[in-house]
């Protein structure tokens, strides 16, 4: 049989299909209706199809086919060879591909709405992650399995019943309350419609996305009919932080649930970030142990600290390193701006009777445009340029050289203007 995937310059030209080789095999197979042979059983060890082989799991079966190929005089060269796998990323585990029956919610036939959306009615910074979440669902080559054959998770809450002849109908309770039917008895709307009385619980769970897809919904208050913000503020009142690595599940699966419920994008904002990593760049996870506890930092330093390391190392859409420096640095900026109130604070408050000075006029320029590009950026969901706009002026414009160079007028004025309490004549150009 000829097939598009098949690469004629490589090889023989012709392309061996092992029915779960992967997930590309198994598209070809489903795609040509090739016959299917199942041969691993879901505990991961081979049935009778195997035969001799039979009752053994996949790694010990490798084994023993190996030892009889030698004995058979049949295994003519052993080498070890690099090949491209699907593994488990928490055990390190190869996958295996085993056939199950799913809930599947359709997605396909809404592609190209679904993009449209995207691009037109939502706002995604920074704006090159739009075109990943838009790439994604282009790349959509089959729907959304939503159940998943796992001990925890949300329970899918159907109940089956099964007639004389076998066969099972599904029946969902009335909304409203949390069902296990796995455990619970079915509620009485259920046990009417089932004849024969013979019901079986769904002992199934939700795919974690199928949930957490809707938790915008849930956040507006929609379930506390006391309290429906859900009206006013949906969709264009709405952001959703999150980071880039969950772009073509979090937010792709609240995408879809908004459409297929609303006909609209499920929030006008995404404000993307990157991913904290530790301070030699790697992604934190407790099987490395090398997760950052953020309490003793925020003890020794003080939270506001924390919160400028964390805004002034965070480029918007890009990853950030932990950084205990940065973090003392953010302490000691605080302290800086405390002391700068202080100082300030001590001087009189002057509202007329006053000339400004060209130094005056100049750092007034410049903090006004510090606020303007604080503005803009904060417009944008960034805080990064912010942080570091108001650290560099305010640390090393400021007070580096402006509170330096008005000390002196300013003590002067100060004295000035006591004796002018006293009547001495002061100076109104001092006084500024």
């Amino acid at each position: 049989m000829s097939h598009p995937s098949v690469k004629p310059d490589f090889g023989t030209g012709l392309e061996m299909i092992s029915t779960f080789g992967d997930t590309r095999d198994l598209m070809v197979v489903n795609e040509l209706k090739l016959p299917m042979k199942i041969v691993v059983n879901p505990d991961g060890t081979l049935n009778e199809l195997a035969g001799k082989y039979k009752g053994l799991n996949v790694r010990e079966a490798r084994e023993v086919i190996i030892k009889d190929l030698q004995e058979a005089g049949l295994l003519i060269k052993r080498k070890p060879l690099r090949h491209t796998i699907p593994i488990c990323w928490r055990c390190k585990t190869p996958i295996e591909i085993i056939v199950t029956k799913e809930y599947f919610l359709k997605q396909l036939q809404f592609k190209d709405e679904l993009v449209r959306l995207v691009q037109n009615e939502m706002i995604i910074k920074p704006t090159e992650y739009a075109q990943t979440l838009v790439d994604w669902i282009k790349s959509l080559e089959f729907d959304w399995p939503i159940s998943r054959r796992r001990y925890y998770g949300t329970e899918i809450p159907i109940w089956y019943c099964i007639d004389d002849e076998g066969n099972a109908k599904p029946i969902v309770p009335k909304p409203g309350k949390y069902y296990r039917p796995w455990k619970d008895d079915p509620p009485p709307e259920v046990k009417e419609q089932c004849p024969s009385g013979k019901l079986v619980g769904e002992d199934r769970v939700l795919d974690t996305w199928f949930d957490s897809s809707i938790s915008w919904i849930y956040a507006t208050g929609y379930t506390k009919p006391n309290i429906r913000v859900f009206e006013r503020v949906y969709p264009h009142s709405i952001l959703r932080p999150q980071g880039y690595d969950i772009i073509r599940t979090w937010l792709y699966y609240s995408v879809v649930r908004a459409y297929l419920l609303y006909g609209k994008p499920p929030f006008k904002y995404v404000r993307i970030s990157g991913m904290g990593l530790d301070e030699k760049g790697e992604a934190m996870h407790k099987s490395k142990g090398n997760i950052i506890d953020p309490i003793p930092p925020v003890e020794k330093y003080g939270a506001d600290a924390a919160r400028f390391w964390a805004a002034a190392s965070a480029k918007l859409g890009s990853d950030y390193r932990y950084s205990e420096q940065l973090i003392r640095t953010g302490h000691d900026f605080a302290v800086k701006l405390w002391n700068i109130a202080r100082f300030v604070s001590s001087f009189p408050e002057v509202n007329d009777n006053y000339e400004l000075t060209p130094l005056d006029l100049m750092i007034l320029a410049k903090s006004n445009e510090v606020v303007r590009d604080s503005l803009n950026a904060y417009n944008e969901f960034d805080v990064y340029v912010p942080a570091n706009t108001l650290y560099d002026f305010t640390w090393h414009v400021f007070a580096d050289h402006y509170l330096e160079a008005v000390k002196s007028r300013l003590i002067i004025g100060m004295v000035y203007s006591r004796r002018s309490s006293r009547g001495v004549p002061g100076s109104r150009y001092i006084r500024s």
